[in-house]
């Protein structure tokens, strides 16, 4: 909502790195946000750039829309609903390096801003250079912690269908470069229920059959991941495609079951699991696939 953009604009004006711009792409909103962000560009009408959408274009492509509008040889990605740092762009410009893209650490805060004492790396192993083929089940890399050389969306983009905009970006710059990381929070992550992050991950409770649709969404993912022209893995991510389509007609896979333990410090470096606890989870996720309809 538009009440979360005031602190957003905050933040972003704050920044000790000034030389930027900051573009907004309203996919077509129907609450305050227009007003909100028309009041913004009429105090500053040579930094703020506006786009509206006559159309909802939905996540993936708005993100992938305003990407192509920056100007700037470096882009951060902001999610309406967050809070930068101040010193975000500076640290993250004076990271990146030679490479496509780093990213950094995040804070956890409630739906009033207040910090609830976790982060990122609370929950997840953040680490440099991650291995391509460890986007296949999971992520390092939020959007919101992300600061990318704009040379990435010339092979990045566009983003295949269905596919989350922010781990694209990151397994396509970590397959032609080293993506880093900087080990520090520069971002608050806003945490509520209106949260497309949240909904995202929990899912929308509108499908009674989230176990298959996974299945076909995973399969399509890594379809995605193995077509990638500059993939270095192209092998290793067919040999895991096959064996996840056989999840289809089989009650149980045990070829991808090894396979996931054969290659787990490769494809599962983000977890902060026990070995117990991730043969547990391989288990799941080697299950064949029982209901179709």
């Amino acid at each position: 909502t538009g009440s979360y953009l005031a602190p957003l604009f905050e933040s972003l004006l704050a920044q000790s790195y000034k030389n930027i711009e900051i573009v907004c792409c309203d996919d077509n909103s129907t609450d305050d946000t227009q007003v909100t962000l028309l009041n913004y560009r009429k105090k500053y009408p040579e930094l703020i750039k506006l786009h509206f959408n006559e159309t909802n274009l939905g996540y993936t492509k708005n993100f992938e829309q305003s990407l192509l509008l920056c100007k700037g040889d470096f882009i951060a990605i902001a999610d309406h609903d967050d809070v930068w740092m101040k010193t975000k762009i500076e640290k993250l410009k004076n990271a990146i390096g030679n490479s496509l893209l780093v990213y950094c650490d995040s804070a956890y805060i409630d739906k009033d801003g207040k910090e609830m004492g976790k982060k990122l790396t609370t929950k997840f192993n953040l680490h440099d250079k991650p291995d391509p083929r460890s986007f296949a089940f999971a992520s390092c890399v939020w959007g919101h912690t992300v600061l990318l050389n704009r040379e990435l969306l010339k092979v990045a983009l566009p983003v295949p269908a269905g596919a989350p905009y922010d781990t694209w970006l990151a397994y396509t710059a970590a397959s032609i470069s080293d993506v880093k990381y900087l080990p520090e929070p520069l971002t608050y992550w806003r945490q509520h229920t209106d949260s497309y992050s949240a909904l995202y991950y929990a899912g929308n409770g509108k499908n009674t059959n989230l176990k298959y649709t996974d299945w076909q969404q995973i399969m399509h993912w890594l379809g995605a991941m193995r077509d990638f022209p500059d993939t270095r893995h192209f092998s290793f991510l067919e040999k895991l495609h096959r064996l996840y389509q056989q999840k289809e007609k089989r009650v149980f896979v045990w070829p991808l079951f090894f396979f996931l333990v054969k290659n787990r410090k490769s494809l599962f470096k983000v977890w902060r699991r026990s070995y117990i606890s991730s043969l547990n989870e391989f288990r799941k996720m080697a299950a064949g696939v029982k209901n179709k309809s």
